[in-house]
């Protein structure tokens, strides 16, 4: 154990991963939010990137407005700065960022998981050290959005109203399952894309289908696809915040029901108000050095 501390103003401990060859626990001081109570529907995340810190910061508002509703016990993120860490760099997202990019994106993460007084995992999900943690962590629901690893039955059949992924794709129409959703969508052609949830399955973006984002435009102005992918990857993904807050909704209203199980359909799209379907459509702007920004707090009850 150790009270090393690469982020200022948090006290931490870290807990190297004795089993796997790469990553930490991280436990932040329970000082860092003390009115974090274990109060509520117990939620895990799984992300990494850009759209695993949207996640994250969506659950925040959530639980910071209603922290009787919901206990985000952990947040589980990839490491791409770790040269021992499996988790498909070289063919994910991650290999277009520089090494500088890399650190900053993980530390986010790490960042706006730990000021909440969230422990964050940095190591291999499928081993003994990870499965007593998910047993303590003791998660009802899980969202996954942009994790490296394959997820055992272990993880996939432990909380009781589920585990859902975010992928960039339409995955109705069997385009861009895998590491690579935007070039997957593109050589089909397609100017449109939107973003699915689907359960996670041990084959990987085959589980069941839960619902759909409104449609997502993918050109750009002149209308050809960005040539930086990247811009793809924050368009696409700007609304996995909004939709786990759906999900947390539906989770918690069956919580209250007795309704004890996954969710297998859920409209996400008619939830999503005119303004933000326009401007989900609106051209791609690849010169802009501004990411694509959704509030998914914005013109709706949290």
């Amino acid at each position: 154990m150790s009270d090393n501390n690469e982020f200022q103003n948090i006290k931490i401990k870290t807990i190297k991963d004795p089993i796997s060859q790469w990553g930490e626990l991280i436990i932040p001081d329970k000082s860092v939010n003390p009115e974090k109570n274990d109060k509520g529907l117990r939620v895990l995340g799984f992300g990494s990137t850009y759209p695993g810190y949207l996640i994250i910061e969506a659950l925040k508002k959530f639980e910071k407005k209603y922290p009787e509703k919901i206990n985000i016990v952990g947040f589980a993120t990839d490491d791409a700065t770790n040269p021992k860490a499996i988790i498909s760099v070289k063919k994910r997202i991650w290999r277009l960022y520089s090494e500088k990019e890399k650190n900053e994106l993980v530390n986010k993460v790490k960042y706006s998981a730990l000021s909440f007084g969230i422990p964050c995992y940095t190591g291999e999900v499928k081993n003994i050290f990870f499965r007593e943690l998910l047993k303590e962590w003791d998660p009802e629901l899980i969202i996954v959005c942009g994790l490296g690893q394959k997820l055992d039955k272990t993880i996939l059949n432990y909380p009781v109203f589920g585990i859902y992924n975010n992928h960039p794709s339409d995955l109705r129409k069997f385009i861009g399952s895998g590491a690579q959703p935007y070039e997957g969508t593109m050589e089909q052609g397609d100017t449109e894309t939107r973003l699915t949830i689907h359960q996670v399955s041990e084959e990987i973006d085959k589980g069941k289908i839960v619902g759909m984002s409104p449609p997502i435009n993918i050109l750009t102005e002149n209308g050809n696809y960005p040539e930086d992918i990247r811009k793809l990857h924050d368009k696409v993904t700007s609304v996995c915040g909004w939709m786990a807050l759906d999900i947390i909704n539906e989770a918690l209203k069956r919580k209250q029901q007795g309704q004890i199980s996954p969710i297998n359909s859920l409209d996400f799209e008619s939830g999503f108000p005119q303004e933000i379907r326009d401007k989900l459509m609106e051209p791609v702007f690849e010169n802009s050095k501004k990411r694509f920004f959704i509030d998914e707090t914005k013109n709706r009850h949290i």
